[in-house]
């Protein structure tokens, strides 16, 4: 039930749960390259969440974009949701996933693309949850 750290960055914070990770290590790599530091948090377990690292990540960078292979309502992006408002982190958040339709099936590359959920669709997110931070 501990959410697991993989780099400590001080411009955005990148929250991924199952295999959404792959997308997430990727986006993070992209994000240091142009010279943004990126912190990423795993999150492998939402029952229990670990409410305390995901505010506290969120408190220090107050922009967040959770990345999961999922429904963005109902899974990790409303539970990070729910932890951002509840603990008074005054981040924005940007969800990477699934937005509520019905997915057709194939293969995981082909659908992460058709559903904008590839590592470059969280670095857009990133920059727009920085964004959003600067005004």
């Amino acid at each position: 039930g501990k959410a697991v750290g993989l780099c400590d960055g001080g411009d955005v914070t990148i929250v991924s749960t199952g295999s959404a990770l792959a997308a997430a290590l990727g986006a993070s790599r992209t994000l240091r390259e142009e010279g943004i530091s990126p912190s990423l948090l795993h999150v492998p377990t939402l029952k229990p969440l670990d409410a305390e690292a995901i505010a506290e990540r969120a408190s220090a960078t107050r922009a967040v974009v959770t990345v999961e292979n999922h429904l963005v309502t109902g899974g990790l992006g409303s539970a990070v949701a729910e932890v951002i408002a509840e603990s008074g982190a005054g981040a924005i958040l940007e969800r990477v996933g699934l937005e509520d339709t019905f997915a057709v099936p194939g293969e995981p590359a082909w659908l992460a693309e058709r559903y904008r959920m590839t590592a470059a669709d969280v670095v857009a997110a990133a920059r727009r949850a920085m964004d959003r931070r600067r005004a």
